[in-house]
């Protein structure tokens, strides 16, 4: 990734969610895990799907950081995985939406959209 082609945003999504779920179930991120978390997180903020992505992408720097902080989001580890896939198929929607959207009606402007995330983060 971050080769200066276009981002596969749902393929990135889709990566980062497995490797997301697997540190929320307990598993200890490796350095690969690392450098994939790392690679997919910046290919994601620099993508059309920057606005859509859940809050703690934005917060944790590295997948350490996202590690200490699903930890503290809730003892239950099926419970932070739940969190983790509900956060990523929430963007997935999201993104979807907004292309189909986007194709349909591509000069007409559209109301303000109450799941879009610049919405509820002002």
């Amino acid at each position: 990734m971050s080769d200066g082609a276009p981002v596969d945003e749902r393929n990135a999504i889709d990566v980062l969610e497995e490797l997301l779920c697997g540190i929320a179930g307990g598993g200890t991120p490796n350095r690969s895990q690392a450098n994939t978390y790392s690679n997919c997180r910046s290919d994601l903020l620099q993508s059309r799907a920057k606005a859509l992505l859940p809050g703690f992408l934005y917060q944790c720097l590295t997948v350490f950081k996202f590690r200490e902080f699903i930890n503290l989001y809730d003892p239950d580890p099926s419970l932070r995985q739940a969190f983790v896939r509900r956060a990523m198929e929430r963007c997935r929607a999201m993104l979807g939406a907004n292309t189909s959207a986007a194709a349909v009606e591509p000069a007409r402007a559209r109301p303000a959209d109450p799941s879009d995330p610049q919405q509820w983060m002002r």
